[in-house]
């Protein structure tokens, strides 16, 4: 296989919810935790998510987001822009216009102690060959490696491709959002499904749309629905489950 093996591994509450109230609760905290002890047992070579997940870790980004691009930067070959082929752990985000603005090229420690183990992780940022040239010089200030994945959209199994060969990626944890997972599934890259259920319902609330693992989007059409084979459960601590599925051949 030419491409890394891809878990999508995610937090759900009972009623499928990655997103919402109960993760400010007790138990919601205490799961988050163990969110990332689960996630540093799986050992994976890289982790990825899409560009709204990162605006919610703002002590990731600069000040308001705002990126300090160069002037006057001549033209940029689209060529892929590997900064560091040794990191022990990457960081990929999915940033197709070029709207993050870093502020260091891996993961930073925030204002808890929850992300603690993801500190130092070297970030790849994904894009299309549509960014500005002055973006591309910032990134190659902050020695923020980068690959693209097509001209106008991305193409992602080129991406998984590129990611497996530039930077030796054998097993992927593909982390969210909704909409980034469910593209995957759609190109058939989803190798394995890992979610944490905490046993708790969430309920929502009539003004906030219910966000799942797996969601279309917007202008894609209906996909035949993916089956999916139990591999293991963990029970933990009377509270959650810990479920692992592959997916049928």
């Amino acid at each position: 296989m030419n491409r890394p093996y891809i878990t999508c591994y995610m937090l759900n509450s009972l009623d499928g919810k990655i997103i919402g109230e109960y993760f400010n609760t007790e138990r919601g905290r205490e799961y988050i935790a163990k969110y990332e002890q689960f996630h540093d047992r799986m050992d994976a070579k890289a982790c990825m998510f899409g560009r709204v997940t990162f605006m919610d870790w703002p002590w990731q980004l600069a000040p308001g987001n705002k990126a300090e691009l160069p002037e006057n930067v001549p033209p940029i070959d689209r060529t892929d822009y590997v900064a560091d082929v040794k990191a022990d752990k990457y960081c990929i985000a999915i940033d197709q216009s070029g709207k993050l603005a870093w502020g260091a090229n891996v993961m930073l420690r925030g204002s808890s102690d929850i992300y603690t183990n993801r500190v130092g992780d070297h970030i790849i940022s994904v894009l299309t060959e549509k960014v500005s040239d002055a973006y591309l010089q910032y990134l190659r200030n902050m020695k923020v490696s980068y690959i693209f994945g097509g001209k106008e959209t991305l193409d992602f199994k080129l991406v998984v491709e590129k990611l497996y060969a530039l930077f030796g990626i054998d097993h992927l944890l593909l982390e969210g959002g909704g909409h980034l997972n469910g593209t995957f599934i759609r190109e058939g890259l989803v190798d394995e499904y890992t979610v944490l259920l905490v046993a708790t319902v969430d309920g929502g609330s009539p003004n906030e749309p219910t966000k799942t693992s797996f969601e279309a989007s917007l202008n894609q059409e209906a996909m035949v629905p993916v089956d999916f084979t139990v591999k293991e459960v963990e029970k933990i601590d009377n509270t959650g489950l810990l479920i692992t599925f592959t997916k049928n051949k």
